[in-house]
């Protein structure tokens, strides 16, 4: 699907993948958006996400952990460790460029923007891109607040998961390629570095048109067409909403395992 979606697009548009049962804060696209104009080399901007609230105690040790991660990415300075499943805007340019190396110099089969079988498929998008030299970031305006596990079960399974997935793709990147990409984490180095920007900045068209990608069997909350506006005086910015219907496999695939 999403490779028929990049062929209709400019290579300076930009595509919003989110869960559907996820939601974007109001400032989330003109966050997202600005700071890919101001900043070089960035090819994509993750959210930065929070628990729904409920569940009791399950849900409020979930609660804290999210909140937890977004210190973090603060404290790297915005830099994010994992583009998130919740919500990404991607540059149509950067991933084109991850579907033309897959099968070479980047795990997968090629022409595929996704790596199918990555069990963790945000982080893997992320090891792709920086790889190919892209930066990531997570500005705390670009807040998600998404769905938390219910119970033990369910959490259990969505944890497994990750932990069996974020390995997995170290094996497939390899340790010296990983450690190239990531440039090891900050927490290792003290304070985030302020690195200045090489060159003019990429510029946003007067017109940035965005197709936003919800997958999931979630019912999501806004199909059809939006305007999104910026506080500078722009023509406004069509939005496509589209969605993908997943086919039923059982239960863990309706909690939305991410």
């Amino acid at each position: 699907m999403l490779p028929n979606i990049l062929a209709g697009l400019r290579s300076d548009d930009c595509v919003l993948v989110m869960d559907a049962d996820s939601q974007r804060s109001d400032q989330f696209v003109e966050t997202a958006l600005t700071a890919m104009a101001t900043t070089a080399g960035i090819g994509a901007v993750g959210g930065v996400f929070y628990g729904q609230p409920g569940h009791a105690l399950i849900g409020q040790l979930q609660r804290n952990e999210y909140v937890r991660y977004a210190r973090a990415i603060s404290r790297r300075g915005a830099r994010a460790l994992a583009l998130t499943g919740t919500g990404t805007l991607f540059r149509v340019a950067a991933l084109r460029r991850v579907a033309a190396c897959r099968g070479k110099s980047l795990p997968g089969r090629a022409g595929q923007v996704c790596d199918t079988l990555s069990l963790a498929e945000d982080n893997e998008m992320t090891l792709a891109l920086k790889t190919l030299g892209y930066d990531c970031r997570s500005p705390r305006n670009c807040r998600v607040t998404t769905e938390i596990m219910p119970d033990l079960l369910s959490l259990w399974r969505q944890r497994i998961r990750w932990q069996h997935g974020a390995p997995e793709n170290l094996r497939h990147y390899g340790l010296k390629r990983v450690a190239l990409a990531q440039r090891m984490p900050m927490e290792l180095w003290g304070s985030p570095e302020v690195v200045p920007a090489i060159g003019s900045p990429p510029q946003i068209h007067r017109t940035c048109p965005m197709v936003v990608v919800q997958t999931g069997r979630a019912q999501a909350s806004s199909i059809g067409t939006a305007a999104i506006g910026l506080n500078t005086p722009r023509p406004e910015r069509r939005v496509r909403w589209l969605k993908i219907e997943e086919p039923p496999t059982g239960s863990a695939r309706a909690s939305r395992e991410r």
